[in-house]
């Protein structure tokens, strides 16, 4: 039990961690378009290009856990058999 529980943290933390860096590349940029935007309309393309590109990252990111999640379930399912 002390091995699923290990399991299921390094989980938690490689799901949060991948999302928390998507976030933070995410704010950069946007203080970098915002501060190097010539008008508005640059600006809300930017924010545009941004806000697709971070929902990208999290749907991918939210992939990678559901993989380890299943993998996670066959082995604790292999314990089991």
């Amino acid at each position: 039990m002390a091995r699923l529980s290990g399991l299921l943290s390094d989980f938690a933390d490689l799901f949060v961690c991948g999302c928390q860096v998507a976030l933070m590349n995410t704010s950069m940029e946007q203080l970098k378009l915002v501060s190097e935007a010539k008008d508005y309309q640059e600006v809300v393309r930017g924010q545009m290009d941004l806000s697709r590109k971070l929902g990208e990252d999290l749907m991918s990111k939210t992939r990678e856990a559901v993989e380890l999640s299943q993998k996670t379930g066959e082995e604790v399912r292999g314990w089991c058999s």
